[in-house]
């Protein structure tokens, strides 16, 4: 049984024993839940040891049999997240990715992920795997034709209602941080990507960012996000539309010199639409910001995008005026 295997072989865990049968105890329809449960704990706790038994686990079709435990409806809650967990690991190895890739991973965490009961614990270990996932070019194509851009967007705002249908309720204020965390790594690698871009602006991916601009949450994730969706013309556009500019000039007035440069670079992206440059003039404080940033010597990457912000508003001559005023170095 589960006891004696483990008693056995556990200590040859990079051996071609343990690993296989403790899988198949999990992968066993006539064994009792609880030992189920008992082999899984096992898995769970061999894998984070060593990476030789990782590359071992994904070699002995780990990911098909975490993919179908997650996906049963048999399978408790803390059996699904060990089972994400176990997922996670495999999703920081090549293989494992690869494995992930084929054998409708994706498709069933998103199935989890939207399920009415799941816990806030499995949501976020769902997108930790999808985090780590896309981290290549190659898993966010995955995950974008998978269709996992919309629960990532509402990962960055999600909040469960038991008594809603629907599987997403957009209310950022109630998000859990690390669920919102992980969201937002994710979203970054997706949007690196034109057509998961475009997903991600139509399902609210700029509403969601403001408001966690608003509520001064993970700034320099959020930035990040932001600037990389500023380089499509319909993010700029939404941004616009959104107001999200209004809310720049606090952030490149922000003390992280860091979230400084990428809040220039937003604006720097977003001003070469011509709507967007109208509503830059018009923002309280932000040819000021910029200005300031323009003539800061200790960060030169910052000065120079500020000076090109600059220039780009400075067609408008009362924007010029302003401008020269104020003694920016264009």
């Amino acid at each position: 049984d589960v006891q004696e295997t483990m008693a056995g072989e556990i200590t040859t865990a990079f051996g071609e024993l343990a690993i296989p049968k403790l899988l198949g105890f999990v992968q066993n329809p006539a064994l009792a839940a609880a030992d189920k449960e008992q082999a899984l704990q096992y898995i769970y706790d061999l894998n984070p040891a060593h990476q030789e038994t990782k590359v071992k686990l994904v070699a002995h079709g780990m990911v098909q049999c975490m993919t179908d435990l997650i996906a049963s409806a048999s399978s408790t809650d803390k059996m699904k997240l060990q089972a994400t967990g176990l997922l996670r690991s495999a999703a920081s190895l090549p293989q494992g990715r690869d494995a992930i890739a084929k054998n409708g991973t994706l498709a069933a965490l998103s199935g989890l992920y939207a399920s009415k009961n799941c816990s806030v614990a499995v949501m976020t270990a769902v997108m930790q795997v999808l985090e780590l996932f896309t981290a290549t070019g190659e898993g966010a194509k995955h995950a974008f034709e998978a269709g996992c851009v919309k629960l990532t967007v509402h990962a960055c705002a999600d909040t469960r209602s038991a008594a809603d249908a629907q599987p997403y309720v957009l209310v950022p204020s109630l998000s859990p941080l690390p669920l919102v965390q992980a969201g937002l790594a994710t979203l970054f690698n997706l949007t690196l990507l034109d057509d998961a871009l475009l997903q991600a602006i139509e399902v609210g991916a700029v509403v969601v960012l403001r408001h966690l601009i608003v509520t001064r949450q993970m700034l320099g994730i959020v930035c990040r996000c932001c600037a990389n969706i500023a380089k499509h013309y319909k993010g700029k556009i939404a941004f616009v539309k959104e107001n999200v500019m209004m809310l720049c000039p606090a952030l490149l007035q922000h003390p992280d010199p860091q979230i400084r440069m990428d809040a220039v670079s937003v604006v720097m992206l977003v001003a070469v639409n011509t709507e967007a440059k109208k509503q830059l003039f018009g923002v309280s404080g932000m040819i000021e910001a910029l200005c300031t940033l323009a003539k800061d010597d200790t960060n030169i990457p910052c000065a120079e995008c500020a000076k090109t912000t600059l220039r780009l508003i400075a067609e408008y001559p009362t924007a010029r005026s302003k401008i020269q005023a104020l003694h920016a170095p264009l």
